[in-house]
């Protein structure tokens, strides 16, 4: 009688500490999907991010073109030899482009 009611206590301590494992698991794997989902979410602002700084780039660029056409523009108005007209076209084409990349 008494072996039987040392084994059946220990099988409650053994269902109980079983369940409580299962328990942990349980939350384990809840705590690894909201992980997975902050990482993904972090991943999301990065990429918005990313795209913000290429707007601005893009914003930055168009902003440059109209001084540079006006930059070609006066040197070309001023330009009275060949050479003077490549420079200006020159700086024109460096003015516009460089700030793109």
């Amino acid at each position: 009688g008494r072996w039987a009611a040392a084994v059946s206590a220990w099988a409650g301590v053994v269902s109980v500490l079983g369940d409580w494992a299962a328990t942990v698991l349980a939350w384990a794997s809840v705590v690894s999907v909201l992980a997975g989902v902050v990482s993904a979410l972090a991943g999301v602002v990065a990429a918005l991010a990313g795209v913000v700084a290429a707007l601005a780039g893009m914003i930055a660029a168009l902003a440059g073109w109209p001084a540079s056409v006006l930059v070609w523009a006066s040197a070309k108005r001023q330009a009275t030899s060949p050479t003077s007209v490549s420079v200006a076209s020159f700086a024109f084409i460096f003015v516009l482009f460089v700030p793109t990349f």
